[in-house]
């Protein structure tokens, strides 16, 4: 029995010994490592990496981990750590950096990504002065299952006392999650391609005319962007899901508080997205626009719309029939059901959302309730620049009664309609 014994402790022993590492980097020396990639380097699936205060002017490359067995970069509890940029692989995490290179604001991806890696996680990092915030290959790779949480992404390609902003993200592949992240200071948010990506809770806020400059194109900014070209390699996108996500303060006259739809060169590879519960506020160019650009038969298609806010989506309100949300040019399969349109102005002559002739037999609408605060609010049904808004299903004019909009508290009061 003891000889029995003995043999399961040294076994044990073994398993012990052949655990995970947590190696110690510290830019002062006294830790296992002094710079971030010689740990990055050394490391084995399932080894930390652990970061101390300290400015590592260093390009990391992380190479794969292993299912369950993740390689993991993460900074000692209440330091701060800034690295200039990460590229990783499969089975990867990055948590908690301050990842930023001002000095070449466009050299590089806060966190590049390469081709066909699976299962990463970024995290918990602020994330500043990058070419783009997260970048996964446009053409030629699927990146899959890559979890995108708890960051704050500012001024793209750009620095706050230089703006001149860029993309916030490029996604393509199939499974991504992307929560809980503050994006500010951007020309666009995530460009997708791929299928079965979230999009939820995320803030993306603060985009004034002054960032914008030549990495920006004019001004024209989406919070997310889905117009895949397909023609040209890329993949399709398709069930894709934008939910509870707030946008906020997009100041200027090209500006939508959703994005594009759009499927010009999508060879029928753009399809089935719902946007729900999304609370958009103070944007010049307006909400939603689902535009196929005359392509019939090539998606975007099945764009479901419901249980929105739209406040103030359209203050740069100009010329007759302009409107919030474009369900157009062969968009079918769409809906906007109770959605809430608030416009603090009179409008004589407006769409809270709009069709053409080849999407309105298709498009599914209801229940939506508006209203504007000055003395006229002439808003028109699902008919681009005609008929009424009460004329579509269940649709009201009435005050929503927020609790309080001058603070941006969208919330409803007791006895809202």
């Amino acid at each position: 029995m003891k000889t029995i014994i003995k043999t399961i402790w040294y076994i044990l022993v073994l398993a012990v010994s052949a655990s995970a590492a947590n190696y110690t980097v510290k830019s002062g020396g006294g830790g296992n490592y002094s710079t971030i990639q010689a740990c990055a380097s050394a490391m084995s699936a399932g080894d930390t990496c652990t970061v101390f205060a300290g400015t590592y002017n260093e390009n990391v490359t992380v190479s794969a981990g292993s299912v369950g067995n993740y390689k993991t970069l993460t900074v000692n509890p209440s330091d701060t750590v800034f690295v200039l940029s990460f590229t990783i692989n499969s089975h990867v995490k990055i948590n908690g950096f301050h990842i930023q290179n001002p000095s070449s604001p466009t050299s590089s991806a806060c966190v590049a990504v390469a081709a066909n890696t699976t299962d990463y996680y970024v995290t918990n990092n602020n994330m500043y002065a990058c070419s783009q915030f997260l970048s996964e290959p446009s053409t030629g790779s699927n990146v899959t299952h890559g979890f995108i949480q708890g960051n704050t992404m500012s001024y793209a390609s750009s620095t706050s006392s230089a703006p001149n902003v860029g993309r916030a993200m490029s996604i393509n592949g199939d499974y991504h999650l992307i929560e809980n992240n503050d994006i500010s200071h951007v020309s666009d948010g995530p460009y997708f391609t791929g299928a079965h990506n979230v999009v939820r809770k995320n803030t993306f806020h603060d985009v004034y005319s002054t960032d914008c400059g030549s990495n920006s194109s004019n001004c024209h900014i989406d919070f997310m962007q889905a117009d895949a070209n397909v023609a040209g390699g890329q993949m399709g996108a398709q069930y894709m899901l934008f939910e509870s996500n707030t946008v906020l303060n997009m100041v200027g006259n090209d500006m939508h508080a959703l994005g594009i739809l759009q499927a010009e060169s999508c060879s029928g590879q753009c399809f089935n997205a719902i946007v729900r519960f999304h609370t958009a506020a103070h944007v010049g160019g307006g909400g939603i626009v689902d535009d196929n650009s005359g392509s019939s038969g090539t998606g975007w298609y099945n764009v479901k719309a419901y249980n929105n806010s739209w406040v103030d989506t359209n203050n740069q309100t100009t010329g007759v029939g302009n409107g919030t949300n474009g369900f157009t040019n062969n968009s079918t399969g769409g809906s906007e059901i109770n959605d809430l349109f608030y416009y603090p102005e009179s409008l004589s002559d407006f769409n809270p959302y709009w069709t053409d002739g080849t999407t309105v037999a298709t498009f599914a609408v209801g229940h939506n309730l508006a209203y504007c605060t000055g003395s006229s609010c002439n808003l028109h049904s699902k008919n681009y620049g005609s008929g009424s808004f009460t004329d579509d299903p269940g649709n009201r004019i009435a005050d929503p009664m927020f609790t309080n909009y001058a603070n941006n508290d969208f919330s409803l009061l007791s006895g809202s309609p």
